[in-house]
């Protein structure tokens, strides 16, 4: 069966709703923590997300990148779909062996491995959105979203209120995300495609062996981006980690607001790369990362002038006295944000190998930064952390695009291809 594609501003409107929607959910999933909890649960949660998501990220290799800038279509969904089941059996076991090994709490580690649960049907439902992102259908993966969102706070809400107990209201969150997998995203797919996973030995092989340094890239990136949380929780313990967990997040939500606008690009810079019109690529690239910034600005213009409402209305009273934090963890965006479009630009030219120096390059620093500032400034030094960590990844991406750019200009010089070539009928839709 033939899928229509919608155009870019459809995509891009159903996926920044989607994504706004879905970040909003998860905003009220903390609000309701933070009113029903104490700082230290609030900071047992953010520590749990903080473990499993380097662990997923590896192990999801990026296959959803792989999958959405394949435009050749050299590989079945269905070996994808195979290559992600068996890779996640691989992870759940390092959430539960870690989560024993590190001698938590029974409560802490039962929250640890049920947060690992729900990661691997978001991770499943990921590789299925990623097909119909190559499809450019958005608006099924963000009614997904929606649903999901939904469906998610009701249950965390009411199985926390009535039980008090975090972790059942995780279950309930885990058998919500695998019902949504099996009864929306399974459904919608199949109906264009097979979901049979596949697992042919040779080809698992040959996607593992592209993935490999993409899961190295997001297993470093992500520690990268929580190296500050496990400061925190190691020097300042759990209920600071609470709070400064929750400054973070709101920076993280933005993040969810960028990557809306930026997954439906990944296909049509992926497309302009691969016909070689390069002045088409840069200059769309260039209004993205604008953009970026512009979010970025926002972000800081609230937080200075509405810090101390925000908090309040988000979590508490208790949050307003870091309002000068929340503006400095703001103030990460305008380099964080801009650096996501950068991202899939690298994404798109497939140059996936030169991405586990960077990120090697990143957490490097971050453990250097983070030794010096956060024992002897407190948060405020884990808030630096943050900020200048963004900062140094937001320039080595702008050094690494450039390369990229000025060699593919370079190769076409040889191949005798016009590096200012514009953009075939089929791409009118690209701005």
């Amino acid at each position: 069966m033939i899928i229509e594609k919608l155009p870019l501003w459809k995509n891009m409107s159903w996926t920044v709703v989607g994504n706004i929607y879905y970040s909003l959910s998860q905003w009220f999933m903390l609000i309701i923590l933070a009113k029903l909890g104490t700082p230290e649960l609030m900071g047992i949660y953010m520590l749990g997300l903080a473990i499993t998501a380097p662990i997923i990220f590896f192990f999801e290799m990026d296959l959803r990148v792989i999958l959405v800038t394949d435009v050749k279509h050299s590989v079945e969904f269905s070996h994808y779909l195979g290559t992600r089941m068996i890779s996640l059996l691989f992870a759940i076991l390092t959430i539960c062996l870690l989560a024993i090994l590190f001698n938590y709490t029974l409560l802490t580690m039962c929250i640890i491995i049920i947060i690992g649960l729900a990661k691997v049907s978001e991770s499943i439902s990921d590789i299925i959105h990623g097909q119909l992102q190559r499809y450019e259908r958005m608006d099924f993966i963000s009614i997904s979203h929606i649903i999901k969102g939904t469906l998610t706070l009701l249950i965390f809400f009411l199985l926390l209120f009535f039980t008090g107990n975090l972790a059942m209201a995780l279950i309930g969150q885990v058998i919500t995300w695998f019902s949504i997998l099996f009864l929306f995203d399974r459904v919608v797919l199949k109906r264009y495609i097979s979901m049979k996973p596949k697992f042919k030995v040779p080809i698992m092989k040959s996607l593992l062996t592209i993935g490999f340094p993409l899961g190295i890239v997001t297993l470093l990136a992500t520690l990268n981006t929580n190296l500050p949380l496990y400061f925190v929780e190691y020097f300042l313990g759990k209920e600071v980690l609470g709070f400064f967990g929750a400054l973070l997040y709101l920076l993280f939500a933005g993040n969810r607001f960028v990557n809306a606008l930026r997954q439906p690009t990944i296909p049509i810079l992926s497309n302009l790369f691969e016909q070689k019109a390069l002045k088409a690529f840069n200059r769309f690239m260039i209004k993205l990362v604008v953009v970026g910034v512009g979010i970025g600005i926002v972000g800081v213009l609230l937080a200075y002038f509405l810090g101390e409402w925000i908090l309040t209305m988000l979590y508490s009273a208790e949050y307003t006295s870091y309002k000068e934090e929340f503006v400095l963890v703001m103030v990460a965006g305008v380099f964080l944000y801009p650096l996501m479009f950068l991202d899939a630009a690298v994404d798109s030219a497939r140059y996936f190998k030169i991405q586990p120096y960077l990120t090697l390059l990143w957490i490097i620093s971050s453990v250097i930064i983070g030794e010096l500032l956060i024992p002897n400034y407190g948060i405020i030094g884990a808030v630096y952390v943050v900020l200048l960590s963004s900062i140094i990844q937001f320039f080595t991406y702008v050094i690494v695009y450039s390369y990229i750019l000025v060699k593919a200009k370079r190769v076409d010089k040889v191949e005798g291809v016009h590096p200012h070539r514009e953009v075939v009928p089929e791409m009118k839709h690209v701005p």
